[in-house]
């Protein structure tokens, strides 16, 4: 598994589960025949399988012996099992499963006279777990059970070829949206879903160097999976009717890179090929198009912004996404900070005026060296920036607003920099007992509480340690403090702490007595 890399970093981060049926590591990336035993059901087989240039392949009939049916037929066999029906053909990674073609990460053979098939087939298909362990003790352990309810199944790209590496998300509806996803590989997949929840849209994603380079919407019927439910489904990604431009201010084509584009709750990147970005959409709706990355582009070309209206009922021209020119520069100085990441956040702070003036929301994590910095490009407006130091245990956050007129920014550059010392203390209950657990947040005053949520509005926060002690990053200024514990339940300390030249008036905080 990994996580929905879709713009779950926006975190839209629908929930994720792990839905693979089987622990299976191929034998040895490249390499020679090797014959390796075959436990079925944790009982030593009569029968081998063997691996070959890190492919295992796995004998047909000792697996599907009471589970199924194969019949052979000179160089062809059809296997059929739990409502399945298999075609296969010896040296050909063509199959049909149900009719329907697949393509195998490798071919069917025939060993000392009997049928040998890819251990994918086993696992993805059949759905039974299957494990591999390479070195002196080699073997293929296969367990012909399955988890409660599963879809699996077959992915290919619009070309017709296999998903290589990918993501497959069947989620729930929009009002109580949530994701599980799989990973895709070789085209296969396996993903175990929850009995009784409707699933109305399925996404797919292609990925390259554990990159997404493009996600499409392929199901939107709703299906709902009862107990011992085992579904095939084929999906392949829809052919591409929008053609995105992208180029330069001076109508020079960006030939490579991507961008991100989003629409609706779906949000991922895409590959730029000669200047264009192939899209599919299959109704009404807007593409808003966020930020651009290439290695090598344009000094000073850093930010895009762009929100089309596709309706696929008509035949759309191309759009143009332009690279612009920075408008405005953000750096945060974050000294003696080793671990953790940056997170630049810019909102409009007024309403789109139209939809080729799109609001800019822009997203860029960063190591924090001694001056990670954004440089993006804005149309004219008010704008706020907000960025989140990413500690362990913890978390500063901070704001301002900036204007952008006639296409300048009112500051070349804008710089905040976190304070260069920790303010640290300690949190004691009411009755002088040390508080061990939980969760302590600064708001500075005049900063808005939203909810309990100390993560997203706190100036800052931080664990508390078992000692009882907190550590965290301050500007100077007034706070009121928020004590969490890992109940979630929230006490609000009495007195008011003030910073000044980094340091706090009080750092032993008692709680109120309950």
């Amino acid at each position: 598994m990994r996580l929905n890399r879709v713009y779950s970093l926006l975190l839209v981060l629908a929930l994720l589960s792990s839905a693979t049926a089987g622990n299976v590591v191929h034998a040895e990336a490249a390499g020679g025949f090797n014959w390796v035993k075959l436990y079925i059901n944790k009982a030593l087989s009569k029968d081998k399988a063997y691996t070959e240039q890190g492919q295992s392949m796995v004998p047909i009939q000792p697996v599907i012996q009471g589970k199924g049916s194969v019949r052979f037929s000179g160089e062809n066999a059809v296997i059929r099992i739990s409502g399945l029906t298999i075609e296969l053909t010896i040296g050909s990674v063509e199959a049909k499963v149900n009719g329907e073609r697949i393509v195998l990460p490798a071919e069917p053979e025939k060993k000392a006279g009997k049928w040998y098939m890819p251990s994918q087939i086993i696992e993805y298909l059949f759905g039974f777990p299957i494990t591999e362990a390479v070195g002196k003790d080699a073997k293929v352990s296969i367990l012909t059970t399955r988890e409660p309810a599963a879809v699996f199944g077959y992915a290919e790209d619009r070309n017709g070829e296999p998903v290589k590496d990918g993501l497959i998300s069947f989620c729930t509806d929009k009002d109580n949206y949530l994701c599980l996803a799989a990973d895709v590989k070789d085209g296969f997949y396996r993903a175990a879903l929850t009995v009784g929840v409707d699933y109305s849209l399925v996404k797919l994603s292609g990925y390259e160097n554990n990159y997404p380079i493009w996600q499409d919407v392929v199901g939107t019927t709703s299906f709902k999976l009862k107990q011992s439910d085992h579904w095939f489904r084929r999906y392949v990604q829809p052919e591409a009717n929008v053609t995105i431009q992208v180029v330069y201010e001076d109508g020079t084509p960006v030939n490579s890179g991507s961008i991100d584009i989003a629409a609706g709750v779906n949000s991922s990147s895409y590959q730029i090929k000669d200047g264009q970005v192939q899209y599919s959409v299959s109704e009404k709706t807007v593409l808003q198009v966020t930020s651009f990355r290439a290695e090598g582009a344009k000094k000073g070309v850093a930010g895009i912004y762009g929100a089309f209206e596709v309706d696929p009922s008509k035949a759309p021209n191309p759009l143009k996404v332009v690279i612009r020119q920075s408008t405005v520069k953000l750096r945060v100085i974050a000294p003696g900070v080793n671990r953790g990441g940056i997170a630049f956040f810019i909102k409009r702070a007024y309403p789109v005026m139209s939809s080729s003036d799109a609001a800019m929301s822009g997203l860029l994590t960063v190591a924090p060296t001694e001056g990670p910095e954004l440089e993006a490009s804005l149309p004219d407006g008010e704008y706020t920036w907000s960025y989140s130091l990413l500690l362990e245990g913890g978390t500063y956050r901070a704001e301002r607003t900036f204007v952008i007129r006639n296409g300048k920014a009112a500051e070349a550059e804008y710089v905040e920099e976190l304070p260069k010392q920790a303010v640290t203390g300690q949190v004691k209950g009411s009755d002088g007992s040390t508080v061990t657990d939980g969760n302590i947040a600064f708001w500075k005053s005049g900063t808005p509480r939203v909810g309990v949520d100390y993560w997203g509005s706190a100036s800052a926060n931080c664990r508390i340690s078992s000692k009882g002690t907190y550590s965290l990053r301050l500007k100077d200024g007034e706070y009121t403090v928020v004590v969490y514990d890992n109940a979630g339940t929230q006490r609000t300390i009495n007195e008011k702490v003030t910073v000044t030249n980094g340091k706090a008036d009080i750092t032993a905080l008692t709680l109120p007595s309950s």
